[in-house]
């Protein structure tokens, strides 16, 4: 949920979160999650018009106060004004012009929380070549009631370095919604309940990467469909392909990470965490953040389903 390897010493990182406040007094219904997704497709087309016509500033018209939004080689930024000025020093430039393309969205039960993900592509007017500049998103979006409107509260891009590779404009079979709750599972959950499981089980799966190594933590705790969102042209899917990224980390090697438990949202059977992670290799410590999205099993064990995140100082 941090890093996906790109060689066998290089690792780039992780992902998970970022918060509204958990006093929102959210229906616990179950809402249908296919007419969730559509809509919350519709908000990131918004967004992504917004961003293409508009630039980089629009980016805060569609974003919650208290949102996470992580950008590469930054910290963690907790707020919509925090992240404004950064934000704008990064991607407000002439000439550039600023696409995003949802390709999946993902719902939680009580329909006012889900996460799209997708693509990105800066086009610099400045760059050798003019040869856009790719990477991946997640933005979790939630909505205080069924009727209002959509707002972001985590957002997470990888590097949008120049020379990057174009990347798959298709998932093929990308992870599913909140599965619907066995009958004897009991009650609804509210949304903070959810979150702190959610974060339980985020810590729970750095303890393991910290005692067994990021292979078996990532094999472990990743959802049959589970997808890792780096820089790869098709994202790595399933527990197998999980370990695999990892087989070559040197076993005197520490990949470890920490939630922070101020960050991060959910809904029913659907959770981001959010936090700040590092990895020791040959002596040499490196530093990211990332979101992650959760989902609650039929089973009622939460399983990441995305994890995606980018370097910071």
């Amino acid at each position: 949920m941090k890093f996906l390897p790109l060689s066998p010493l290089l690792f780039l990182s992780l992902s998970v979160a970022l918060s509204l406040p958990l006093s929102l007094p959210l229906p616990l219904s179950a809402q249908d999650t296919t007419s969730t997704k559509q809509s919350l497709l519709a908000a990131d087309r918004s967004l992504a018009t917004d961003l293409a016509v508009q630039g980089a500033a629009a980016f805060f018209d569609h974003l919650a106060p208290d949102a996470a939004v992580l950008i590469p080689d930054a910290p963690i930024y907790t707020s919509a004004v925090q992240a404004r000025a950064p934000w704008l020093k990064r991607y407000a430039h002439r000439g550039w012009r600023f696409v995003q393309e949802a390709q999946h969205a993902v719902a939680a039960r009580d329909g006012n929380f889900g996460c799209t993900v997708g693509l990105t592509r800066l086009e610099v007017a400045t760059d050798a070549n003019k040869v856009p500049r790719y990477g991946r998103y997640i933005a979790c979006w939630q909505r205080a009631s069924a009727d209002a409107s959509w707002k972001v509260v985590g957002y997470t891009r990888t590097n949008d370095a120049p020379n990057e590779p174009a990347l798959g404009d298709d998932l093929h079979h990308p992870p599913h919604s909140a599965t619907p709750r066995a009958a004897a599972s009991g009650a609804a959950r509210s949304a903070a309940e959810e979150l702190k499981d959610a974060q339980d089980a985020d810590s729970a799966f750095a303890a393991v990467s910290l005692a067994r190594g990021p292979g078996a933590a990532f094999g472990e705790w990743a959802a049959a469909d589970a997808m890792l969102l780096g820089a790869a042209p098709k994202p790595r899917q399933g527990p197998a392909a999980m370990r695999d990224a990892f087989k070559n980390f040197p076993r005197d090697g520490t990949f470890h990470w920490a939630p922070v438990r101020s960050l991060g949202a959910a809904g029913d059977g659907l959770a981001f965490t959010s936090g700040d992670a590092f990895n020791i290799v040959g002596g040499k410590r490196s530093q990211s953040k990332y979101i992650t999205v959760w989902r609650r099993e039929a089973d009622g064990r939460w399983r990441f389903i995305f994890d995606s995140g980018s370097g910071r100082p």
